[in-house]
Formats: structure tokens, sequence, C-alpha cells
């Protein structure tokens, strides 16, 4: 079974970002724009993990935390923001997120947490060719359709030649 992961972030190249990149991997996404449709696609949708943005408008994801207490039927919640002190972090791991991700946020590591959290496993080595980067709020650097800025594909370049190493070295 592939795990489904809703993605809850104001940012539509940060949610293009986050599908392209999990969709790459197998994983089946849906997105939201805002708080409140993530209410409305949590029930619909049915997904096995959500990323949560904090700061989006209509309903941010402090008050999605807020509306999900108490719910026993919920996935995991991933928050993933720009806010990063320690005083935002307690108080999402205290409205019960299972773990909290600070923007910029490695593309690899989401895809780690998403296998970890929903007990699915990686392809066989070598079945596989990464489409990583660094999730950025900067538009400048998310880079989109078109292949990405200069910055984000230089980035990405650096990542899957890290990468093919790896393989080659067999770690």
């Amino acid at each position: 079974m592939t795990a489904k992961v809703l993605i809850v972030d104001d940012n539509p190249s940060i949610r293009y970002l986050l599908k392209a990149s999990l969709s790459s991997f197998g994983f089946h996404t849906a997105l939201a724009e805002n708080g409140q449709v993530a209410l409305e696609q949590l029930d619909l949708e049915k997904p096995d993990l959500v990323f949560l943005d904090l700061m989006m408008p209509v309903l941010d994801g402090w008050g999605v935390l807020d509306r999900l207490q108490g719910r026993t039927d919920l996935p995991p919640i991933v928050v993933i923001s720009a806010l990063d002190s320690q005083e935002d972090k307690e108080r999402a791991m205290g409205l019960g997120v299972t773990a909290y991700v600070s923007k910029p946020a490695d593309l690899g590591g989401l895809v780690d947490l998403v296998r970890s959290l929903t007990g699915e496993t990686a392809p066989e080595p070598g079945n596989e060719e990464p489409r990583l980067g660094t999730l950025d709020d900067d538009p400048a650097t998310v880079g989109a359709g078109d292949g990405g800025s200069v910055p984000a594909r230089k980035r990405r370049d650096v990542i899957r030649r890290s990468w093919r190493r790896r393989r080659e070295l067999g770690s």
C-alpha cells in the first residue's frame, strides 16, 4: 500500500515542490492551501500523514491543531514551518504533533520521515533516482517546473552527485 500525504501550506511553490518530490518516490499526495481546507481534506482524503505549515491565512496551523484536539482518528502530523523557536516547537508538540521540521527542510530527510512514520519501505538500492533539494520559502530558490533557479539546480546537482557516490560506495 502506498502512503498518502496531505500537504498543507499556503505557498503554492512549496506545495508543488513537496508534491513533486513525494510523488517521485511513489507517495500519493493531497493538497490544502490553508487550515480550513486541511480540516476538510483530513476527512475526505484519509491521509496516512500530514505536513502542516503554521503560518497561513484563513485558518493557520495553530488553529488546525487546536480544532483537532480530542480526535483519536488522526494520522501523524509533522509541522514544517519557518517558525524555529523552542517555544513554538514545545507548543506544537504539546498539541500532539509527531515531529517538527524547520524550514528550509531537506527533502531527502522528509522522504525518510514519511517512510519512517508510515511504515513504507524504500525501493531496492539503485532503483530510484532521487529528486532532492531543499524546501525554502525564498521564491528565488524554491525551483518550479522550469527546473528551478540556479541555486536550486546547483543544490540538487550536489545532492544527486552525493547520492550516486554513496550508492557506488555501498553505504
